[in-house]
């Protein structure tokens, strides 16, 4: 089997080697900026560190606690608690010594940054959140090295949590919400079902709306609209960011304010602000000029 090598670089390195390559100031730093971009979704989110003798078990000791003043029999006792409230089966204590002592420690790491940057109080609280989250996106699939392949999802999550929890202004949110799903009745047949989290999105699309000065039911008829070509109703992230403001700001002005539940099928030739869509337009369209 041939091996499938990998690389862990700092991009000010990467910067380096582009320019000992040629010295090319501007090309080398484009070229580090497209590499990173493109890479971070090839990132490796299973890798751990296998300390395999008691030298290698003490670096990494040393390495964690430098970093983490909390002990990680403190996240074990918490882990084992949280692991018998969510009913688990089958429940084993890791101990000091056995092999998912090192990923312990890692996770007991990445738990205290957690509860560095959300603030919380007391140390033991930030930990239970941390394990509660994690073992909430494993289900019943659970694995100590999960909780390093969850991390961001934990910390994205969380802060879900925190802006909800923080909106100033929930009845506006309320209100978009309420119009989205007027809308939604009236061009799908499909009920779409919501997690609590997926709030956030409404929170996120009713600020840009007053931003931009636009009404809710406006905004919401835009994203319906411009994307009716696609056969299926925009995700709930595509009613914020520069796509939607570029498709609001289309239907306004070419618009303008049609009948609700009037819808364009036209293809869009322009930049949406969204590489992917864009993709997807331009392979329906190579599509539609090929049939005719």
């Amino acid at each position: 089997m041939t091996r499938d090598p990998a690389i862990h670089i700092l991009k000010s390195d990467l910067f380096r080697i582009f320019m000992e390559i040629q010295d090319w100031p501007e090309g080398a730093q484009d070229m580090t900026d497209t590499v990173f971009r493109h890479a971070k979704k090839y990132q490796i989110r299973t890798r751990s560190i296998v300390a395999g003798n008691a030298t290698q078990r003490k670096r990494v000791e040393r390495r964690s606690t430098a970093v983490c003043p909390l002990t990680p029999e403190r996240l074990g006792r918490i882990l084992y608690a949280e692991r018998v409230r969510h009913q688990h089966q089958v429940i084993t204590a890791i101990n000091k010594g056995d092999s998912a002592w090192t990923t312990l420690m890692e996770v007991a790491r990445d738990a205290y940054e957690f509860g560095e940057l959300f603030g919380i109080m007391p140390r033991d609280e930030a930990y239970r959140q941390y394990v509660d989250l994690g073992l909430q996106l494993m289900g019943r699939k659970y694995a100590i090295g999960k909780f390093k392949y969850h991390k961001e999802r934990i910390f994205e999550r969380k802060g879900s949590h925190v802006l909800i929890a923080d909106d100033p202004d929930t009845e506006g949110t309320d209100r978009f919400q309420r119009i989205w799903r007027k809308a939604m009745e009236r061009h799908s047949r499909m009920a779409m079902k919501l997690d609590p989290l997926d709030r956030v999105h409404f929170i996120y699309a009713r600020i840009e709306a007053e931003q931009e000065g636009a009404k809710f039911s406006v905004w919401i008829e835009a994203q319906f609209e411009r994307l009716a070509f696609l056969s299926a109703v925009p995700n709930l992230n595509q009613f914020y960011g520069d796509g939607a403001l570029k498709r609001y700001r289309e239907h306004a002005l070419k618009g303008s304010h049609k009948k609700a539940g009037e819808v364009s099928h036209e293809l869009p030739t322009e930049s949406t602000g969204d590489e992917a869509t864009d993709a997807y337009y331009a392979m329906l369209l190579k599509l539609k000029n090929a049939g005719e």
